[in-house]
């Protein structure tokens, strides 16, 4: 089965500090990371051995288009 991109969504856990990541389309992917560079690099190397675990490879396709999603909420002061 090919993928013809995965999409993952990360958002801001204000307690923890980190960037929480997920993805309908690579089962089994939940991470966290400090910074959304650091998430990109533990994303690197989690989805492709989840994808390989899952039976989601394809011996043709060596690369698939990554679509990150940041996501962070919070409030900011208005000046009087």
């Amino acid at each position: 089965m090919a993928l013809l991109k995965i999409e993952v969504r990360a958002d801001w856990d204000s307690e923890a500090q980190v960037w929480v990541a997920t993805s309908d389309d690579v089962p089994g992917l939940a991470t966290e990371a400090p910074t959304v560079e650091a998430l990109k690099q533990k994303l690197s190397i989690m989805i492709p051995e989840l994808l390989e675990l899952n039976g989601l490879t394809d011996d043709e396709v060596r690369e698939i288009p990554l679509s990150l999603i940041a996501h962070c909420q919070g409030v900011i002061s208005l000046h009087d």
